[in-house]
Formats: C-alpha cells, structure tokens, sequence
C-alpha cells in the first residue's frame, strides 16, 4: 500500500492523524495533517510500518506539481460556469468558464488538453489554482499536448513559441539559448511529444542531426535517461537500427545515406554551422518535414545570416539574466590590459587569424610558461579546459603543466576515439586537472564541475568565444563561481562575453570587412621581425563577489548527473512509466527506492 492513497481522517493525536483506507484498514500517519474529521485526503505513502499501523506519508499534490510549473490538464466536463479538468493521474480541478475568459469552450471541446501554469497548491482540499492569464490551448498544436515536467519557465515559453510559430506556417525555426541553459533537455522533450503524438498509422518520425560524436552520444543519453525513448544513431561504426522512429544523425554520415522512412521532424543541434551544403541538403531532402536549428550564437564569420533556412529567430534571456536568475554560474574574469600587438601582425584565413601564423608567436617556451603561471596564481588547483592553437601548440601547453607538476592532457581531432574516451572519462571523474584542446569542446560538451577556461587562441570568431566561455557557466554544486583566464584578449577583440548581444542582427547577415590576407611579413615560414616584449599580467575585470562552493556538495550533484545508468532494466522500465505520467527526476528515484529498495541500493553500490 506504498504510492498515492486515499484515506479518509477519522481523528487526531497531538502529533499525528489516523486515517480509514478504502479497504478499511486504520492507520495513524507519523505527521499530523490538520483538516477536519471525515475529510477525504489524498496522500503519498513512502513507508507502512504493518506491525504498528503507521505510514510515512506526505501530501499527494505535493508529489504531482510544483508552484509555479505549468502542466497539462484534460478537459473533462463543461459547463457555462465551469470547466472540469483531470490531470495525468487521475486528480480532478475545475477552472471558471464564461464569456469574461478567453477560452470560452463549447461541448465539443471535451477532451481537449490545455496547459495551465500552477499558481498555488492547496493540499487540504486536494485542489490547485491556476493561472488563468497562463491558459495554452493545445487542441490545434502540432503535436496534441505538451509535457512541460522538469523544463523551466523559459523553457515552457520558447517551446510553446516555437510550435506557434510552426502552426503559422513558418516551418524552419531557429532558436538561441545560451550555452548551459539546457537546449538538449527543450528539445528533446519536443522530442518526446511527436514520440507520443505518433498512431499507428501515423508514424512521427524524428531525425537529429549533429556533427560531432561527443554531440550524438550526449543527445542519445538524454533521450534516454531523462525522457525514457530509444534512439538509433546513424554514424560510421554503429549499427544501424531504421525500425526504430527516433534517429541521431552524424552530418558526415547523413550524406551518404538513403532513409527509407522519412521524418515529420529535423531537429539540428549546433545549428550556426547549418550554412554548410553537407546541411543544406537536408531542407531538399525533407521539404514536408518542421524545421528546428539550435545554437548559443546565431553567427558565422563569414556575415552571412540565416534567412534562406530559417524563417523566424526565438531569442531567449541574455547570459546576464541567466546568471542574475541562477541557472548560469557566476564568471571571474581575468583579461590582459591591452590587444596584442602581435595580432597586427598576423594573416587572415575566413576571417579569423591564421592559425600558422598565430602558431609562430604563441608556441614559445615563454608564451607557455605564462599560461603555467597565470594558472597557479589565480586558478590554482582548479579543473578545466586549455584552448590551444594548434595540435602542436596544445601538446608543448600540456608538456609545459606536466613539467610544472600539474597534471594535464592533450586531445585533438586525430586522438583515435577510444583514447579520446579515456581521456575525457578520467578528467570528468576528477583524476587531473587541465585539458588542452584545439576547438574538441567548443560545443556540446557537458562537464558542469569545470572551474576554468583558459584562452590561449586569438580569435575574431564571436560564436567560437562564446562556446568556449560556455563551458565555464554551467552550475555545479562544487563551485561558486567560474574562472576565465584570458591571456590572449579575445574579449578585447569581440566585447565582454555577457554583453545583450543582437542575436537578430546576426541572424538577419551583416557585412565583413576582410575575410582573407597574407601578411607580408612572413618569408617561408620564418619570422622576420622582432616581437615586443607585451605586458603579460591579467587583471580582473569582472568580479562577482562571490565565494567558493562546499566541494562536500560535488558527490551529490554526480549522482544526479549520471546514477541512472546504473539501473538495471527492469528499473529502467519502472522508471520511464513513473516518469510519464508527469513525475520529476528527482521524484521518480525516491518512488523506485521506496518501491524498489533492492534493486536501488544495488544500483547505488555500482555508482560508488
């Protein structure tokens, strides 16, 4: 008799009530719940002692819905003062109807589902109030409801104007969403609803485009673990699955591959490097299907916009808001004080400095031993990411922490891919502290315990700025706050990263002054000229006054990250069926080791 039970209250103690199940049987609650005698209570039982007759029990409502959430609700009954709603298991709440409302519903309308933000919970009559300013109409949507369970306010907000913007008639759409604020989670639960609009007949088939493995394989594992949905991938070296509806698509791949069975949606993650023709493709080769691209920065260098694939931009708040809200990480941010002045120096190729010549300045013994030092001086101890020139520059910046005695690595894009695993795998475990790379974790790479970035690449590339900055926002109950050591003064080049950045002024194209140049003084490959010597010291520039995290919190936070998949199958399945009917994450795991206690603490033994 664990989960959600009705109980009727007969009386009270000091300290606790006893109630009448519906079999009959009396117990009395560990917690007094102060309604009145003969009140029927919904509540949630987390554990039956039979040998005394009590429960642990808390409020059901409590379990179903959080202030503030909006969820779906069926319509049920009408009439011309009230519409009765049920929600996904079973409760029953009313909303007033009436021509002074905006929804007037007719009898027709019974059956239809409506979200409705949660304004207030009132456990002691098992009912909820709404707001009705709130009020979605999902009967005409492209998919027939929305499950909003776990996804924040913004979330909501950009997936409803998404799909708005889907049932105009502008089936391309564009989203911007800052790095870290979770786009994987958005779309994939759109995802999650064509999975559930789907019939027999009517097949909703969605394909998920991305360029890099790390991409794929974080894009499967969400699908998975937070959603409960299989995803075949179609890239060299997996097998294919074409049966199953939902497909995770390497770019590179793609191209060379008939699908037999075509999607009703494309999904494209990274979306900025959509001007590609390998990405082009797609919009001729699935003309019917609804369009989304998503990306932290709608820009290219190049200056060209987006216009001719997507027909509609939905921004979401600047990083500012993000952090001020907290779903962003503070940033400490050390700047040198001046460009440098090398950088005038140096060639242009597509519109960013050369890499070879940027190569002949910055892979010095001097230039590596001052990222070495900045480092212990203001990062000490901290883990994180090294952006690098070049595959040899990264490799002498990994020697020159090594020789420091710090413990570092190197990754580029020829490390064949099970080193690359190991690789990643023992620094997101903890087992050193600084990675260098030359553009690998850009993108889509979620580590959220990453303390610092260190710049160490020129670039004019605002949206390659931005990614690599990203990597550092994301929250983490290990730290307070993030750290960027910029020592080649990429936010003197393109502005402060949490700027209010006019995201339509680059979707929209702009112009470029120069994309390419040689520069003259450069003869074979050989430099020619002396190099000034450059103030090398970094000074902070923005400060959020906060302070260091409780680093006892860290266990907490990766259990939460990554426990799932150390269930077994049968939990697995228990797992997605509770989490269906509108449970959080958080919520579905305390059900299953209330319910599961064996099989749970197995699976904790494993993650430990």
């Amino acid at each position: 008799m664990l989960g959600h039970q009705t109980f009727t209250v007969r009386k009270h103690s000091q300290n606790s009530t006893r109630v009448e199940h519906l079999n009959g049987n009396h117990y009395w609650t560990t917690k007094k719940f102060d309604v009145p005698e003969n009140t029927k209570i919904s509540l949630f039982v987390r554990d039956l002692n039979s040998d005394n007759k009590t429960i642990k029990a808390e409020w059901a409502l409590d379990y179903l819905y959080r202030e503030g959430q909006t969820r779906n609700f069926k319509v049920s009954s009408i009439t011309k003062d009230e519409i009765r709603l049920k929600g996904l298991t079973g409760d029953n709440h009313t909303i007033p109807n009436g021509p002074d409302y905006s929804y007037p519903f007719v009898e027709s309308d019974i059956g239809k589902i409506i979200a409705l933000p949660i304004k207030k919970i009132f456990n002691h009559n098992n009912l909820l109030e709404f707001d009705i300013n709130g009020f979605v109409d999902l009967g005409k949507a492209i998919v027939p409801y929305y499950i909003n369970t776990d996804l924040r306010q913004y979330q909501i907000k950009a997936k409803v104007e998404i799909y708005d913007k889907w049932k105009k008639g502008l089936k391309s759409v564009l989203l911007q969403m800052p790095t870290g604020t979770g786009k994987t989670r958005l779309f994939c639960s759109m995802v999650r609803e064509f999975h559930i609009a789907s019939q027999k007949d009517d097949i909703r088939r969605v394909l998920l485009v991305a360029h890099r493995e790390e991409l794929i394989l974080q894009i499967r594992d969400t699908l998975s673990k937070n959603f409960g949905l299989k995803a075949g991938i179609i890239k060299n070296g997996y097998e294919e699955e074409p049966k199953i509806p939902i497909q995770i698509a390497s770019i590179q791949t793609l191209k060379n591959r008939e699908l037999t069975r075509i999607p009703s949606l494309v999904i494209i993650d990274e979306a900025h490097h959509a001007k590609a023709e390998t990405y082009l493709e797609l919009w001729k080769r699935f003309p019917e299907a609804n369009f989304l691209g998503v990306t932290a920065t709608p820009y290219r260098l190049t200056g060209e916009g987006f216009t001719d694939l997507f027909k509609a931009l939905i921004t979401t708040p600047s990083i500012s808001q993000f952090t001020e809200d907290g779903f962003l990480a503070p940033i400490k941010y050390y700047a040198v004080k001046e460009k440098r002045k090398f950088l005038s120096l140096v060639g242009m190729k597509g519109g960013d400095y050369k890499e070879s010549d940027l190569e002949e300045f910055l892979d010095t013994e001097k230039s590596r031993n001052v990222l070495v030092r900045t480092y212990q001086e203001l990062a000490e101890g901290k883990k994180g990411l090294v952006y690098c020139v070049t595959k040899k520059h990264s490799k002498f910046v990994k020697e020159a922490y090594c020789n420091a005695g710090i413990p570092a690595e190197h990754i580029d894009g020829d490390t064949p891919p099970e080193i690359r695993k190991e690789i990643i795998s023992r620094f997101i475990k903890g087992h050193f502290k600084v990675l260098c790379n030359v553009d690998i974790f850009s993108e889509g790479f979620d580590c959220p315990d990453i303390e610092f970035v260190q710049l160490a690449r020129p670039t004019k590339s605002l949206s390659k700025y931005l990614q690599q900055i990203g990597r550092c926002t994301r929250t983490h109950a290990s730290k307070g706050y993030g750290i960027i050591l910029d020592n080649v003064g990429n936010q003197l080049e393109n502005g402060i990263f949490n700027h209010e950045w006019d995201w339509d002024y680059y979707f929209r194209g702009y112009a470029v002054d120069i994309m390419d140049s040689e520069n003259p003084s450069f003869g074979n490959g050989m430099r020619e000229w002396k190099l000034e010597e450059e103030d090398d010291n970094l000074e902070l520039i923005l400060d959020p006054g906060i302070e260091e995290a409780d680093p006892e919190k860290q266990y907490k936070e990766n259990f939460e990250i990554s426990f799932h998949h150390f269930l077994d199958q049968g939990l697995k399945s228990r797992y997605r069926q509770i989490h269906a009917i509108g449970y959080s994450d958080e919520e579905v795991m305390k059900v299953l080791k209330l319910l599961h206690p064996l099989q749970f603490e197995s699976a904790e033994s494993q993650y430990m």
